[in-house]
């Protein structure tokens, strides 16, 4: 038999794990919201889902010494309920907020330095295939000589 006090944290954790798995699931779905139908998005749905299972189980496993009852998996269901039902927009919109910052302030400025970095070794390539020009033809008149 289960303490109670081991059965109230795992019913707890139950909860909070299954709120918190669909919001990285949310958190997921935002940043890969343009890779519709495409084989690594499911990839990584099938890495992300499998990971967090495993998190789950392990927990879980550790909490209750391998003792599982099937109200935790209730619980879990219940708390995505209540994630989808109560919290799911507030939690989109700070994501979105998020995503907004984290691209204006990382994603672009890394983008345009990295296109500045490939225009500077396009130019100095050129400048080097110009030389290399040069002293073929230098060469090549010598040798005419």
């Amino acid at each position: 038999m289960i303490p109670l006090k081991v059965q109230a944290g795992s019913i707890f954790f139950s909860f909070f794990m299954g709120f918190l798995s669909f919001l990285i699931y949310d958190f997921f779905n935002r940043i890969f919201y343009k890779k519709q139908g495409k084989f690594i998005r499911l990839i990584f749905e099938i890495s992300l889902f499998s990971s967090l299972a495993l998190i789950y189980y392990y927990i879980l496993c550790s909490i209750c010494s391998g003792k599982y009852n099937i109200f935790y998996f209730a619980f879990f269901g219940i708390g995505l309920v209540v994630y989808y039902s109560f919290y799911r927009i507030h939690f989109l919109r700070k994501i979105e907020q998020l995503t907004f910052y984290l691209k204006k302030y990382i994603y672009i400025p890394l983008l345009k330095k990295k296109r500045s970095f490939i225009l500077r070794l396009k130019k100095i390539f050129k400048i080097k295939k110009k030389e290399r020009k040069k002293k073929s033809k230098r060469s090549k008149k010598l040798k005419k000589i």
